[in-house]
Order: structure tokens, then sequence, then C-alpha cells
């Protein structure tokens, strides 16, 4: 067993204490309300799942309703659940392509008194918001790790009917990222047609924005890329930003380089949407594969 020092911020108990996490997911699971009854959704659940299929040992904390049976919908995560009298449900239709959701009900807020030592020390972290939950100032829990967010959750305000409206950018206060942040995701849906600010760019080495089937663009030290998406046969394509989000991250944290970062997200991205929910997240062996079948598909600069 390590020894902790006594200027750790963090110290861990002397004695057993659970074994930090490659990989860690920050925010709310939801019960997504359908016609035929309800799945699980969230950035958390999505992401969460891909990492664990692509062979990390990941471990998600979140904040949900007693009933939500989190280690048998997602067994191969370590879960740390707030308690909460009530969890995040949310409502969905479609006008056409374009989602419209509803926020029936929340659970509890994550905030830096509620991240256990251990998971502090994860190689990765993803602050993966769905509606104001994660306290931006997170980013100062996990001293030593590779940090990324998307930023969705941030960007929305609930309206009188209990609508979610997009492309608040003003809301984020990009300044509490600033400076350990190595990565924002988000999608054109998120902005809903509102410029990204300038202020991110300059405070963030990196910046993607997803695409659907168009790939994504990113920004990189300030300079735009281009990541087309890989050919697939689409089922559902709720959730391939946050498996983007995730991959990217851990990729990103083997090799320290944005383009194979970016092309092994485009391709763990294409196999989630080709099943329904979180069924879809692939093996590192499959994601390897379908990289190798398009070695044409790579980031080019814009």
């Amino acid at each position: 067993m390590r020894s902790e020092s006594s200027s750790d911020p963090y110290p861990l108990p002397a004695t057993r204490y659970p074994l930090s996490p490659d990989f860690l997911v920050v925010g709310h699971v939801t019960r997504d309300l359908v016609p035929s009854g309800w799945k699980l959704g969230g950035t958390a659940s999505y992401a969460a799942h891909v990492a664990a299929h692509l062979g990390q040992r990941c471990a998600l904390l979140t904040s949900a309703a007693p009933e939500l049976d989190l280690s048998t919908l997602l067994p191969c995560v370590e879960i740390s659940c707030i308690a909460s009298e009530r969890g995040t449900v949310f409502e969905h239709f479609f006008a056409g392509e374009r989602r419209i959701q509803y926020v029936r009900d929340q659970a509890a807020s994550i905030g830096p008194d509620e991240v256990p030592a251990f998971l502090r020390r994860a190689s990765a972290v993803l602050l993966g918001p769905v509606f104001g939950e994660v306290d931006p100032s997170l980013v100062s829990s996990f001293p030593g790790s590779l940090i990324g967010a998307t930023a969705q959750g941030w960007l929305r305000r609930l309206e009188a009917d209990g609508r979610l409206s997009e492309g608040h950018t003003a809301d984020l206060a990009i300044e509490i990222l600033a400076g350990r942040l190595t990565a924002l995701f988000l999608s054109e849906e998120d902005l809903d047609g509102t410029p990204l600010p300038e202020s991110w760019i300059s405070a963030l080495p990196i910046l993607v924005v997803t695409r659907g089937r168009l790939g994504a663009r990113l920004c990189i030290e300030g300079t735009w890329w281009q990541m087309p998406a890989f050919p697939s046969r689409e089922v559902d394509a709720t959730g391939a930003g946050d498996a983007f989000a995730a991959a990217f991250l851990i990729r990103y944290h083997e090799t320290e380089k944005p383009s194979d970062a970016a092309r092994f997200a485009a391709a763990v991205a294409s196999f989630v949407v080709e099943a329904p929910g979180i069924t879809g997240a692939p093996t590192g062996a499959q994601v390897e594969a379908r990289l190798q079948a398009h070695p044409e598909l790579r980031l080019s600069r814009l």
C-alpha cells in the first residue's frame, strides 16, 4: 500500500481504500421518458458505459433516487451515488429531427464536498452535466488528472413550461475552467445558433464541436481542424457526442496527440449510433478494426 504525504490535500485512510479509477465521469444519470416507458440516459450513463467497454477501470459519481438500480443498469462501472430523494427525469419529444426536452424532476447537485478522496486521483475525468448539476469548480478537486467536460448542461435554461432551452453560452463562467480543463465538448445543437464565444477559444487548449453526420470541428490551440464521421448505419444518434468526449479523453491521455484522439473518438461514436440507447458501445478491438478499415479519415486543417 502506498503511503500518503501529510501535505496531501485529500488524504486517504491509512487502512484499506478503493483503487482510484482510470476514468471518472461526474454527472446525473437520467430516466428518459419514452412512449414505451423509460430508458437510461444522460451524458454520465453513455460516457461511463463507453469507457468501461473500452477497457477502462471506470467510476461514476452521480446522484439518483434509490429506486434506480445503477449497479444493474451499469454493471461494469463503479458507482458512487449521492443520496437523493428524487432522480433526474427528462421527457423527450421530436419535431422532425429536432429534439424537444422537458425536465420533470431533478436529483441533488454535485459539488466539491461530494467527491470521495479516492476519486480525486482518477487518471482522467469527464464532467458531464445535463442541467447545471455539476459545479464547474470541481475542476479544482482533481489536481493531477486530465480533465474534460461536456458543456451541454451548463448552457441550458428551464422555461416556464418546463422545457429546456439551449445555447446560453453566457451562463458558463469559462474563467473557472481555464487553466485546469484540457478539452470542452459540445454540439451544434447545444449552441442552438449562438456563436462560439472567442473567450472560450483563448481560454481552453481544445474545443470540440460535434456535428452529427458531418463529423466534428476541433479548435486546437487556436487553430481549427475538421474530423469527418466514420461510415455507420444510424439507428439512434443519442449519446454519440458523449461517447466522442469519453473516447477522446481516453486516447488523448494515452498518446497526448489530438489527431489520434479525434480519429479514435469518431470511430467510437460511429458504433454508438448503430444501436439504441447505451447498447452500441464497442470494444477496443472493434474500434481498432474500424480505424484500420478507413485510413483515409483523418484530422485535416480548415
